[in-house]
């Protein structure tokens, strides 16, 4: 659209709009930031706006001047869906919408659409934009978004983005996605190895575990090894322990320091398994502690 040029970057958004509909301006903005834009009554007004580099929620004051609308953002804390609202209408007091008579319910768009929507946006230039979309993977069938989060970290070259998939593949969860993170774990930029250590402590269960044990005793980066002793003490299961006990006894003073802290802390917590003599436990246990003290030997 010629009178109409929207850009949002690194969190600031500029617009330059000239007699054009409020209301397509409005889902360019969100095409661009990475929102849904719902709109209730009729908002087709030509509107002539023009501003630069304001933070998202102030810009969209100065478009809308005394329209009220409602932003709702998601557990990332980005926006995730902006509601303009028609005169008379508003929010309860948590923020969700008061549905009357003329107001209609929006259905949550198909996982196609959404699949689309991402796939579109991991490709553009702007890392901000590519940030969002990798956030959104979450809306996700836990296998589509996982696909997509390993072409993220195979092809693009920004750590920060790669960073970003990997914390979002420890909310995604499942064992597609702790195998995942295992590979991530030899990314070439430090800050990229230390979200996936993150992403599987957030993961928990003993196949997060036997990652996190591998990078403990393996990892050549010894703030890999100390982030994770930090994820395994935050892992209640008997695996964790078992890498932790066996921790304690390495060469390397820091970390050694550090697995004995980390044992302490679950201790103190109440969190170590006390008893091996449940049935079948001691076999499982056992064979636990072997896996953790070859690593060491």
């Amino acid at each position: 659209m010629q009178n109409l040029q929207v850009e949002f970057r690194d969190g600031l958004l500029t617009l330059e709009a000239r007699d054009v509909p409020l209301d397509d301006i409005l889902r360019a903005i969100g095409a661009n930031a990475g929102f849904d834009v719902v709109i209730k009554g009729d908002h087709s007004a030509p509107v002539s706006r023009s501003f630069s580099a304001l933070a998202l929620e102030e810009g969209l004051r100065r478009l809308l001047g005394g329209t009220s609308f409602v932003m709702f953002y998601g557990e990332t804390g980005d926006a995730d869906r902006l509601v303009l609202l028609r005169e008379g209408t508003g929010v309860d007091s948590g923020g969700r919408e008061i549905l009357r008579p003329e107001v209609t319910v929006v259905d949550e768009p198909a996982q196609a659409e959404i699949e689309e929507w991402i796939s579109s946006r991991l490709t553009q230039s702007d890392r901000g934009v590519r940030i969002v979309a990798v956030r959104r993977l979450t809306r996700l069938e836990p296998d589509v978004a996982v696909d997509l989060a390993a072409k993220v970290l195979d092809r693009d070259d920004d750590p920060v983005v790669r960073g970003q998939a990997a914390a979002t593949l420890g909310k995604i969860g499942g064992d597609r996605a702790a195998g995942l993170l295992d590979e991530v774990l030899a990314d070439w930029e430090a800050s990229v190895r230390i979200q996936a250590v993150r992403a599987l402590g957030a993961l928990g269960g003993d196949l997060a575990a036997h990652s996190l044990g591998r990078a403990l005793f393996d990892h050549p980066d010894q703030e890999v090894r100390l982030m994770a002793i930090e994820a395994l003490a935050g892992n209640a299961g008997e695996a964790s322990r078992s890498y932790l006990q066996a921790a304690s006894a390495l060469r390397d003073s820091k970390v050694r320091e550090a697995a004995r802290q980390a044992l302490d802390r679950r201790s103190q917590a109440g969190s170590a398994v006390s008893s091996l003599n449940n049935t079948g436990q001691g076999t499982r246990n056992d064979s636990m502690e072997y896996r953790a003290n070859k690593l060491v030997k």
